[in-house]
């Protein structure tokens, strides 16, 4: 698990920039990794590995950015749940 405390040392070790590069070098492996799929040059197991790294960053930039983090976070989901519940409604119209 990435906790807060693995994260800030994570950030302790090898700094701000060098992390948050490292999740931008991340997504674009899962970007590549995402077109292999559609190819199948290469196996779901080798796609999910690059979905968990990505997800691995993220989890640090999430404790990096904190409250500001949280407070996108929750407003993105509400914005979501209210989309489901309206297309739920005019499906059943």
């Amino acid at each position: 698990m990435i906790t807060k405390e693995l994260s800030e040392k994570a950030i302790e070790i090898w700094g701000l920039e060098r992390q948050t590069n490292m999740c931008i070098e991340e997504v674009g492996e899962f970007l590549q990794a995402w077109n292999k799929i559609k190819r199948t040059a290469i196996t779901n197991r080798e796609y999910v590995e690059e979905m968990v790294d990505c997800y691995i960053m993220f989890s640090q930039m999430r404790h990096i950015y904190g409250d500001l983090f949280e407070e996108i976070y929750r407003d993105k989901c509400d914005r979501i749940l209210r989309k489901v519940a309206k297309h739920g409604r005019t499906k059943e119209s």
